[in-house]
């Protein structure tokens, strides 16, 4: 399922204001009826705070899209896990 879901500069600016785990958590809670622990709150914080960093790159478009899923379909387990395409530029 997919919980959170914008551009490579709303996810930075997210990740750099302290907001990107509240956002998180809101829509688990209004998708999924849940929460989460603490200790994976921090987890969050940890990992997402990497990814930003790696889409600092100016190579990497500001407008491309930024998606996290948490729920890995068919199990019970459950992930964040970003994707990111690259997207091909026409040939002249």
């Amino acid at each position: 399922m997919i919980i959170y879901n914008s551009d490579k500069s709303e996810f930075i600016s997210d990740v750099t204001n302290g907001i990107i785990e509240d956002k998180i958590l809101e829509e688990l809670r209004n998708k999924m009826h849940c929460s989460v622990s603490h200790n994976e709150i921090r987890s969050w914080t940890n990992s997402l705070e990497f990814m930003s960093l790696n889409l600092m790159d100016d190579d990497i478009p500001n407008d491309s899209r930024v998606a996290l899923e948490y729920n890995i379909p068919h199990t019970s387990k459950r992930t964040i896990t970003l994707k990111r395409s690259k997207f091909l530029r026409k040939l002249p």
